[in-house]
């Protein structure tokens, strides 16, 4: 039995067909955008020896392991109107611990490469001496894998008996924070160490991007630097963005959660809308990404030409 006593079945005021037509949708669209982004970098080598890249490209590999993952396991059971993965309560249990490690897995690892893009932007645009002599694409590989594998031991610890990972009455199964203190106090500080270092390096290479464009005024509309720069902070920012978006929704319910009673129609809506931010960021990289935008153009020449050929 979870534990709303619903015995891993959906809420009543929860529409399981239309939730699991949502999730497909949203399945789709993340696996067409994030193919084609994966696509275009590889087809770049060149781009493949940029920290940058690495850390973008890690951003697009998470989002495949929610979309054909975590996303199927909920559309299946918002479809079926139930947790269909075991026969017997114990097997529930072991296979929604799994998925709602999935999840928490997945916003650790965005969190923390976030946190990397964050650090490897400010190397470029503050110390560009120091980052060209010592970031390289081995060094971004090597943080790539310690994040992955760091988060993953950083969000096990249900596995032992450290917190707890439950099925919600909206078909999810998610980590359990309500009477898990020392497991969430754990979580909180991840995320606010990830949450630190964004924000301090995002104002540090903010301030100096602004104090270098005002000290060079007479450069500003000719410098290609000055534009690079505008460019990078145009892709994070853009990114950061988008992530509070999609996450604002989320932090208002689960806050008014705690004063009166939210419907789980209102948690699956704004998990939902949460979730397209595997749809949102790899259109934001293909509209500022260099190598990403090399290959739309070159798709667009090739309908150009295709739609005013004689044979068209």
């Amino acid at each position: 039995m979870d534990i709303h006593g619903l015995n891993y079945t959906l809420g009543e005021d929860v529409n399981g067909p239309l939730l699991a037509a949502a999730l497909a949708v949203e399945m789709i669209a993340a696996l067409i955008v994030n193919t084609f982004v994966l696509v275009a970098t590889f087809s770049q080598c060149k781009s493949l020896k940029l920290p940058s890249t690495i850390l973008f490209t890690s951003l697009i590999m998470i989002h495949y392991v929610i979309a054909l993952i975590y996303i199927p396991s909920w559309l299946i059971s918002a479809a079926y109107g139930e947790w269909i993965f075991g026969s017997t309560i114990q097997v529930k249990e072991a296979t929604c611990k799994f998925a709602g490690f999935i999840l928490n897995y997945t916003l650790q690892v965005k969190s923390f490469t976030l946190a990397a893009i964050s650090v490897d932007r400010w190397l470029f645009i503050v110390k560009p001496i120091f980052y060209k002599q010592y970031m390289k694409a081995k060094l971004a590989v090597v943080l790539a894998v310690i994040i992955w594998i760091g988060s993953c031991l950083s969000v096990a610890t249900p596995f032992f008996g450290i917190g707890n990972y439950f099925f919600t009455e909206f078909g999810s199964c998610e980590p359990q924070f309500l009477g898990e203190l020392g497991y969430s106090i754990l979580m909180l500080i991840f995320v606010l160490t990830a949450l630190c270092i964004i924000i301090v390096t995002s104002i540090w290479t903010c301030c100096f991007t602004r104090r270098f464009i005002r000290e060079h005024a007479q450069l500003a509309d000719e410098s290609a630097y000055v534009s690079k720069n505008r460019r990078i902070i145009g892709i994070f920012g853009a990114m950061l963005v988008a992530y509070g978006v999609c996450y604002t929704p989320g932090i208002i319910v689960i806050i008014a959660s705690l004063f009166c009673d939210v419907n789980a129609a209102a948690f699956a809506a704004v998990l939902v809308f949460f979730l397209t931010v595997i749809i949102i960021n790899p259109i934001i990289q293909s509209v500022f990404r260099p190598d990403v935008k090399k290959v739309i153009v070159k798709l667009c020449a090739m309908c150009r030409k295709f739609h005013h050929s004689p044979e068209a």
